[in-house]
């Protein structure tokens, strides 16, 4: 998991950000800072700093703080970064007006420090360089209903992970699988009714790589 691109994609109500967050839960020992575009639960990430993004300049400026210590050396902060609904953050037409070196630590996560994990309903919504990137493509699914544990929540979850570029090909060869029921412990890890705005892309067409580029 770290220093990849990972990708959670399935049906509304698949357990996309849930299996996303409980990765992040289980690996945050792992990390220094955590940052994220909804609301993470403190009680339930003792282990590292939390941090939320609201903004497309805040989202930048961690991009540039990982980029300004990429200098072949080890060590540095170690960050995962998980992005609920990436089509939401910002939409693949709206990627596309980024300079390419915005998006130049995806080709070096390890180096930056950087782990990302993703969701989205499909990956045709996803930008196409964000998903050139991506290491591996996890299908979401589920099955059954639960009233007791989370409103109207499906009982039961499956995932499994695909190369990206094998993903939804015939035969694709299975990378690994995991199988889990929602607990009162994992639905409240997170907000679950928090609804994800779109950010602005206002002036990061510029300013995306800080005041001295270009």
């Amino acid at each position: 998991m770290a220093g990849s691109l990972e990708g959670f994609v399935g049906r509304f109500g698949a357990g996309k950000t849930l299996l996303m967050t409980w990765r992040a839960y289980k690996a945050q020992g792992n990390y220094d800072e955590l940052w994220s575009n909804y609301t993470l639960v403190p009680e339930f990430f003792p282990k590292v700093e939390l941090h939320k993004f609201t903004t497309g300049d805040e989202f930048f400026a961690m991009i540039r703080n990982a980029l300004d210590r990429v200098d072949g050396r080890p060590g540095g902060i170690r960050r995962l970064l998980v992005i609920d609904e990436i089509h939401s953050l910002f939409d693949a037409r709206a990627w596309a007006q980024l300079p390419l070196e915005a998006l130049t630590p995806l080709s070096q996560l390890r180096k930056a420090g950087l782990t990302i994990l993703y969701t989205s309903q499909h990956e045709s919504q996803v930008e196409k360089r964000i998903r050139n990137y991506t290491n591996f493509m996890w299908l979401c699914r589920s099955w059954g209903r639960d009233f007791n544990i989370l409103r109207d929540a499906p009982l039961v979850f499956w995932a499994t992970a695909y190369d990206n570029f094998e993903f939804r090909r015939p035969g694709a060869e299975k990378l690994g699988s995991v199988v889990f029921r929602v607990s009162k412990k994992k639905a409240r890890l997170y907000d679950t009714f928090e609804v994800v705005e779109r950010m602005s892309m206002e002036g990061l067409g510029t300013n995306a790589l800080g005041p001295d580029s270009g």
